[in-house]
């Protein structure tokens, strides 16, 4: 099985980043748009694992005990650089829960034998891949795209599998993380 840990992006935020691709979408209809259904927020994508892997992932990851808090998406830009894009992404603010989340996740993954990429975490939400060379009116048009600013309460992680099918990747949920509630003064 494919598997990947992500935070979901909620419909209100899903709806505002459609309005925001829409006039762009079709005059960049060379790019590979991701749909609202596979926004999420990559927090470990984990490739091919056995089925016997991932049952004893599913219960060590319910160890993880971090209180639900909020991020802010917005804004918009690519990956790597924009001499060559390769991936348009919705900006994700990193914040010190996001932080916490995360590496206590990559403290359960080692456990059980993963290795984290050999690359910073960036949070985001990947819009399009792109696939050729874009032209520099193209890459203006990307930069000019408006993505506001949205807060998105994180409430839960989720088990995710993938699997890559003609029409792209479909996403399956197979867990369900609940974060703890705050109890904040």
């Amino acid at each position: 099985m494919r598997i990947f840990l992500a935070i979901d992006v909620d419909e209100e935020c899903k709806r505002i980043l459609a309005e925001s691709l829409r006039p762009v979408q079709k005059k960049l209809q060379t790019l590979s748009w991701t749909t609202p259904e596979q926004w999420h927020i990559t927090l470990a994508f984990l490739g091919e694992v056995t089925k016997e892997k991932v049952f004893t992932l599913q219960d060590e990851l319910e160890t993880i005990a971090i209180s639900r808090f909020s991020l802010e998406i917005g804004g918009g830009g690519v990956f790597p650089h924009w001499g060559m894009p390769r991936v348009f992404w919705a900006g994700v603010s990193e914040s010190e829960e996001m932080r916490l989340l995360y590496t206590s996740l990559w403290k359960v993954l080692e456990h059980e034998g993963f290795s984290p990429e050999n690359r910073d975490f960036h949070p985001h939400v990947t819009l399009a891949r792109i696939k050729s060379s874009l032209s520099l009116e193209e890459k203006k048009l990307l930069q000019l795209v408006c993505i506001p600013q949205r807060w998105v309460n994180v409430e839960a992680f989720f088990l995710y599998q993938s699997e890559l099918t003609p029409y792209g990747a479909r996403y399956t949920k197979l867990r369900t993380y609940p974060l703890k509630e705050s109890h904040d003064g």
